[in-house]
């Protein structure tokens, strides 16, 4: 009887960590996938992932033709360039939350509302444009981490001071 031998399926990585397996995108898998949306992965393309009827768990991701067309150089180093910025900004924006709300009644206690408030007030005020403001408030609540119940606004300070400081070395 032949030897059974246990194939690996290729896969993606997202930033973030999250692993997908690669299928092809003109697959009936792929179709029939819930919950579709893009990705831009570790390979710095856009991907479109889901969740596979039937797969329990098991992320897949795929790419029609049209986005397999790789980057030119300069798209690329534009893109990092603009990846670069937005980082250094989140990071000094957040910074500058955490100063704010040490600052002002560092006793009283953070809620979600406030966080939001912050994120989206702060990205308004250091951008002009509308588009980039969104972004960077969006990037912003990604990084200011959720309070915890009966936090402090200096608790949640120093909570993202740590972060900044982790993230923004």
């Amino acid at each position: 009887m032949p030897e059974r031998t246990q194939t690996t399926h290729p896969t993606i990585t997202h930033p973030s960590g999250l692993v997908f397996r690669v299928i092809s995108a003109d697959s009936y898998t792929a179709r029939m996938s819930r919950d579709q949306h893009t990705l831009v992965m570790d390979d710095g393309h856009t991907w479109t992932v889901g969740q596979p009827v039937g797969w329990h768990g098991t992320p897949a991701a795929w790419r029609t033709d049209d986005q397999a067309i790789p980057r030119s150089q300069a798209d690329e180093n534009l893109r990092r360039a603009h990846a670069a910025t937005l980082h250094n900004l989140v990071g000094s924006i957040a910074t500058r939350i955490a100063d704010e709300i040490t600052e002002n009644r560092p006793a009283d206690l953070i809620v979600e509302a406030s966080r939001k408030y912050f994120a989206f007030t702060s990205a308004k005020e250091r951008t002009q444009d509308e588009a980039y403001g969104a972004e960077v408030a969006t990037a912003l609540l990604r990084l200011l981490p959720s309070p915890r119940i009966a936090e402090t606004r200096g608790e949640y300070a120093l909570r993202i001071r740590a972060i900044v400081g982790r993230t923004h070395v």
